[in-house]
């Protein structure tokens, strides 16, 4: 038993010994741990101190290094740069000397060429102006040749103008002398009417006025002018012509009037008048022949008359009533022919209003028999054609009038 105890209490000293070196063991241990961190710590700042000083010194070492180099370098090119501008400037000392000298021999064959040119254009303007004068010389001629071609031109031109507007006048003046002698001819079936031939002297138409009772009772002469002026030439010709031919009258038949008249007017015994004017005038110009020669056969010895009436025919008086005749002719005449457009107007009008009237009829007449068929008779117009003709006949009759 007291061996029991003593080896127990033995073994909790030696426990108590063992655990408490165990602790001391592990607080040297911590502490050691802590030491040599705190030595690492510090060695790591001395290592990073270092470092710094280390970069800090090769840097400066670096930078003055760098400088001295660059000293030395930029003093070499500097060297360099100065022996080159003064080599440069030699090459440009060279070259100034060289161009001048080439500016002198260029200057030199320049003068002798300039002298050449000058001598050689001395030469091409002495052949020029010889060239100029000849090819002016020959440049005129042409000129005048042209010249004197242009104006045998023009007045071969001239010429086929004159001729052309002469035929076109007596093309003019024959056109009127047919429309004359065809008046003449329709309107007074009964005188003769005689063509002077183209060529042949005299005025154009002689009018011998004629009767169932009597021939011969008297002549009208008839001249037809168709030109742009009118000539007083023109009046003392046809006397002589009527005097030859022994015309009783005279008409002068004329597209231009006498200047100080724009009518019918009688100059040295000739009537003067336009076309539109001689269709009035020859009627009652031979109705005066037909009184005339009525009063020559009841009183044949009674020459005073004879002298008295040709005073009346050319006299003031019945100058006054002819114009007045011929005035109140010309306007029934103007007046007719405008009522006659207005008939044709009107008559064409009222015609297409039946024939609109008619197709209507037809129309309704047509949609009868589709409907109704065959028990509706045929629509005849039977007036149709006889109406037709009736209106033709009226027209007709109406520009036969």
């Amino acid at each position: 038993m007291p061996y029991d105890i003593s080896e127990q209490v033995v073994n909790h000293i030696v426990n108590t010994e063992q655990n408490a070196y165990i602790k001391r063991l592990r607080e040297k241990e911590e502490k050691l741990d802590l030491n040599l961190k705190n030595q690492e710590d510090k060695y790591q700042s001395e290592i990073f101190d270092i470092k710094q000083k280390l970069k800090k010194d090769i840097h400066s070492e670096l930078s003055k290094k760098v400088k001295e180099e660059n000293e030395t370098v930029l003093e070499i090119l500097n060297k360099e740069l100065d022996q080159k501008s003064k080599d440069y400037k030699k090459l440009l000392d060279q070259q100034a000397y060289s161009q001048k000298e080439k500016r002198t021999i260029e200057e030199s064959k320049n003068a002798e060429i300039l002298s050449l040119k000058k001598e050689h254009l001395d030469n091409l303007k002495l052949e020029s102006e010889k060239t100029k004068r000849l090819v002016e010389q020959d440049f005129e001629m042409k000129i005048r040749e042209n010249e004197k071609k242009l104006d045998d031109q023009k007045s071969l031109i001239n010429e086929q103008k004159r001729k052309l507007e002469q035929g076109s006048v007596q093309i003019q003046g024959e056109v009127q002398e047919e429309a004359i002698e065809e008046y003449l001819k329709n309107s007074f079936p009964l005188d003769t009417i005689q063509e002077i031939k183209k060529g042949a002297k005299g005025a154009d138409c002689l009018q011998t006025v004629n009767t169932r009772e009597n021939s011969n009772c008297g002549i009208i002469y008839y001249e037809s002018k168709r030109t742009k002026n009118f000539s007083n030439d023109w009046i003392s010709k046809f006397k002589k012509d009527m005097q030859e031919k022994n015309a009783d009258i005279g008409i002068l038949v004329t597209e231009k009037l006498p200047n100080d008249t724009d009518r019918m007017s009688i100059v040295n015994g000739i009537y003067i008048c336009t076309f539109h004017e001689f269709r009035g005038l020859s009627h009652v110009l031979r109705d005066v022949i037909l009184n005339y020669n009525r009063i020559k056969i009841s009183q044949e010895n009674m020459g005073d008359k004879k002298e008295l009436l040709y005073q009346f025919l050319t006299g003031n008086e019945f100058q006054s009533i002819m114009e007045n005749f011929v005035e109140t002719f010309s306007d029934i005449n103007s007046d007719f022919d405008r009522e006659y457009k207005q008939a044709i107007v009107n008559f064409n009008r009222r015609k297409g209003r039946l024939e609109s009237l008619k197709n209507l009829m037809f129309s309704i007449f047509g949609r009868f028999s589709g409907i109704a068929g065959s028990s509706i008779k045929k629509l005849e117009m039977e007036n149709d054609n006889e109406e037709k003709k009736s209106n033709v006949e009226i027209l007709k009759s109406l520009s036969n009038y």
